[in-house]
């Protein structure tokens, strides 16, 4: 009987060495699912640099170029592709699906219409350039479905937008420009919608403003190279400023222009009671200098009188001794 059991024992041994010589392995360590899992963001931001846009704004100007502005519409399609290409909101990357043919048709209709309505239809060209570039943009993970994106803004409120915009920076010398960027830019997102998801603009005109004068500042400082930063700043704070429209969500309203306008006009005041002060300042200055020059050839004219007097006398007297001598 202990043989029987020494002899299954036995048996028992050798499977065991055949199943593990068949099933050699080594462990393995798993890794943590939560620490391996990337961090994914999920704000609104602008990953672009300033040597990318750079590149692609000179190849944009080759094209241009060689081709005597024929391939406008490509180079500009490349522009766009990069731009959206690097602008995320809400963690979701935007992708622009515009070809340069299709705008290039659209060139096309744009100048034809334009000379056939003697300039007219000119106007309405902005409204159709936004349009069409809006409604070639949808998300990256999204399909892209004609139609969900889109652009609902009118002619009229874009022409009225823009004439407050630059009549605004032209009576204050550009120093309304970070109020008018709002106004503008929140105009443009309350009006624009991708993959049927509306968009919000919460920058506020008071943060620009300090922004705005602090790269006055570096560009006068650095002799102007830090201008070549600005367009990667502006855009950085553009997209971190705009966000996708949540359920329920009630748009912010942002008076900062409005509060910007009576200062310009204070400001337009200032400057013009200044003006007057300096030419009234002039105009006297120009009375005492006439008053000084006409004194001054009365002066003259006596002088030159008494003299011509003088030598008349002169002269007679003279003439009278010369008489009584030859007498």
């Amino acid at each position: 009987m202990s043989e029987e059991i020494k002899e299954q024992k036995n048996e028992n041994q050798e499977v065991k060495e055949v199943v593990a010589s068949v099933n050699n392995f080594e462990e393995v360590k798993v890794a943590n699912n939560e620490t391996a899992k990337k961090q994914v963001r999920t704000d609104s931001y602008f990953d672009g640099g300033l040597l990318e846009l750079i590149g692609w704004r000179i190849l944009a100007f080759l094209i241009i170029g060689i081709t005597f502005g024929i391939a406008t519409p490509w180079a500009k399609c490349m522009l766009y592709s990069y731009q959206f290409k690097h602008t995320v909101y809400n963690g979701k990357r935007l992708k622009f699906e515009g070809t340069g043919g299709d705008l290039f048709v659209n060139y096309f209709k744009w100048i034809f219409f334009t000379i056939i309505t003697l300039g007219i239809y000119l106007l309405f060209v902005p409204i159709k350039k936004t349009k069409w570039i809006i409604s070639n943009l949808h998300y990256e993970d999204e399909e892209f479905v004609k139609g969900e994106s889109f652009f609902d803004g009118s002619t009229i409120q874009l022409i009225g937008v823009n004439l407050l915009s630059g009549l605004l920076n032209l009576v204050s010398f550009g120093l309304l420009y970070p109020f008018t960027v709002c106004f503008k830019l929140r105009w443009i997102n309350k009006h624009t919608v991708i993959n049927k998801k509306k968009l919000v603009f919460t920058g506020k005109a008071i943060n620009l403003f300090g922004k705005y004068l602090l790269w006055c500042f570096l560009t006068i400082i650095t002799f102007g190279i830090y201008g070549w930063w600005l367009e990667i700043k502006m855009l950085k704070w553009q997209s971190k400023n705009i966000h996708i429209k949540t359920v329920g969500e009630q748009e912010a309203k942002d008076n900062s222009l409005w509060i910007a306008i009576p200062i310009a006009i204070l400001a337009i005041l200032a400057f013009s009671f200044v003006v007057a002060a300096a030419g009234t300042f002039m105009e006297e200055n120009d009375i005492h200098g006439n008053i000084d020059f006409t004194v001054k050839g009365i002066h003259m004219d006596l002088n030159s009188k008494t003299n011509s007097d003088s030598s008349r006398r002169i002269k007679t007297e003279t003439q009278n001794a010369i008489n009584e001598y030859n007498y």
